[in-house]
């Protein structure tokens, strides 16, 4: 049974996040890495990733923000800047982008590691919510959200590449 290890992404590990991306995204929806690096030094506490512990290899990363309030949805677009909405104090979790790559799917793991950030987010920051958008199509990471507590709260329409909807999906956090 493989086993992961869950720590906070450096920048020395954007070459493999890049994979992930590569791997789990179409070119048009893809975040450039530039962005990611931009994440990682601005909210290095919410940025993770998912390591597998023989080989130290990455199985997955997980990247959020703290906002004040939810936004317009346009602050949901992929490639928006972290350094725009960003606050140290805010209360609502967005949680910018996961993936797994496809060998780790379809066992478990995305469930796993999404709680395990969430966990340990809601420990530190104790988010009042927590906001995510997941394209209409992507099934399995729906099931991963919604066993979660994550519920549709509204729809983008054409968020995604070729013209899906980016489902808005929130979870009220329980205080601590």
């Amino acid at each position: 049974m493989e086993k992961f290890i869950l720590r906070k992404a450096s920048q020395p590990d954007i070459k493999e996040i890049m994979k992930i991306e590569k791997d789990s995204f179409l070119p048009e929806i893809r975040e450039k890495e530039e962005l990611f690096l931009e994440r990682i030094c601005v909210f290095p506490e919410g940025f993770f990733v998912f390591e597998e512990e023989e080989t130290g290899h990455l199985a997955g990363y997980f990247s959020s923000e703290l906002w004040e309030t939810i936004p317009d949805f346009n602050e949901f677009s992929v490639g928006h800047s972290i350094k725009k909405i960003h606050s140290d104090n805010g209360k609502i979790l967005y949680i910018s982008s996961f993936a797994l790559p496809e060998k780790f799917r379809g066992k478990g793991n995305g469930t796993k590691f999404f709680n395990a950030a969430i966990k340990e987010l809601d420990a530190g920051f104790l988010p009042e919510k927590e906001v995510l958008m997941v394209n209409e199509d992507w099934k399995g990471a729906r099931h991963i959200y919604e066993k979660s507590g994550f519920m549709e709260i509204s729809r983008i329409e054409n968020a995604f590449f070729p013209s899906r909807a980016g489902i808005v999906m929130e979870r009220h956090c329980v205080s601590f």
